[in-house]
């Protein structure tokens, strides 16, 4: 079979272990010997007027038989084929401005691309949905397909610690640092926190006398490492669009506690403890159960294995697949 040209368009480099771009990496190396994969990189980051138009400019100029979006460059699209170009949503997002700037926002960088798109990938049921409702787009040309899990990431046994360490990745806002630390106050345990820790995150930090540890970035590799060291990862995140750490947890063999909202049960299915991230009672119960409860902890990290074998790169990138055949099977000839 002919391989099918597909031209990714990534935006200007970012700093993140677990970027969208190395997601789609995975994915190309995948799809080696049935796509002729070609990347376009912006050129300048989605700031700014001028730059953004550079970009779209650029970006018409290197159109294939399948173009496929990646990465918050939504405006990209403009100058495309819209029968042959797919837009991918990891989360969502309506800046916190002004009306007028909100509205612009939602036109221009979501309404109007998401309508021109042949279809859109969203990485969770959750997500897809929330599109849907977002910025009223046709539920019937969005593919859900997840994540893949980083190949690098393997399991390895560990005999759990006394008093263990708990691994914290990220510290945005969502992350829901603040609570997470409110419920760890008087737990023997250290927390290794992945991320750059903010002031009031340090002062929690303190106030709480919580014994910790910070790595601001890591590479994938290390990342494994530090899966590698902890006994337990806390996720209770307040909203994710997927959350990879948590089969990244499965994967390498850790018991995980994340947030019951969002893509996150949908995510961890069977194979995490499911807390409310709003109550602090709730996740600092869910911590003592992990910690106390061996024979518990031991299922969970079973159901880890298992619940991330739906992850594996080939079987994401065989999703990806059967999207990019549909439009080329469309539009060729």
């Amino acid at each position: 079979m002919k391989k099918i040209p597909v031209t990714y368009f990534h935006r200007y480099p970012v700093e993140d272990y677990v970027s969208i771009e190395h997601i789609y990496s995975i994915v190309r190396a995948e799809l080696a010997h049935s796509i002729d994969a070609k990347v376009h990189v912006s050129k300048y980051p989605g700031k700014g007027i001028l730059k953004r138009i550079h970009s779209i400019i650029e970006a018409g100029f290197k159109q294939a038989e399948v173009n496929h979006i990646t990465g918050e460059i939504h405006y990209l699209i403009f100058p495309m084929r819209s029968s042959k170009t797919i837009l991918s949503i990891h989360h969502f997002l309506i800046p916190n401005r002004n009306p007028i700037a909100r509205l612009i926002v939602w036109i221009i960088l979501w309404y109007l691309p998401l309508k021109k798109a042949k279809y859109v990938t969203a990485v969770s049921p959750s997500l897809k949905k929330s599109i849907v409702e977002l910025y009223h787009c046709d539920p019937e040309k969005i593919w859900v397909i997840p994540n893949p899990v980083n190949p690098v990431f393997r399991p390895v046994a560990k005999k759990f610690s006394n008093p263990p360490e708990l691994l914290q990745p990220g510290t945005k806002k969502i992350k829901n640092i603040e609570r997470l630390l409110k419920a760890l106050e008087g737990i023997d345990c250290s927390l290794h926190i992945i991320g750059t820790i903010q002031k009031n995150q340090m002062e929690l930090l303190r106030k709480y006398k919580i014994k910790y540890r910070n790595s601001p970035k890591l590479t994938a590799a290390q990342m494994q490492q530090a899966y590698t060291d902890a006994d337990i990862v806390t996720f209770v995140s307040t909203s994710e669009g997927f959350g990879i750490p948590i089969i990244e947890a499965n994967r390498v063999g850790r018991a995980v506690i994340t947030g019951n909202v969002t893509s996150m049960p949908e995510v961890a299915g069977n194979a995490a403890l499911l807390v409310d991230p709003l109550d602090v009672n709730a996740i600092r119960n869910g911590i003592l159960k992990l910690i106390n409860d061996e024979a518990f902890r031991n299922q969970l990290i079973n159901n880890g294995f298992e619940n991330a074998k739906r992850y594996k790169p080939d079987v994401i990138a065989g999703q990806y697949l059967d999207l990019y055949k549909t439009i080329y099977e469309n539009t060729s000839g």
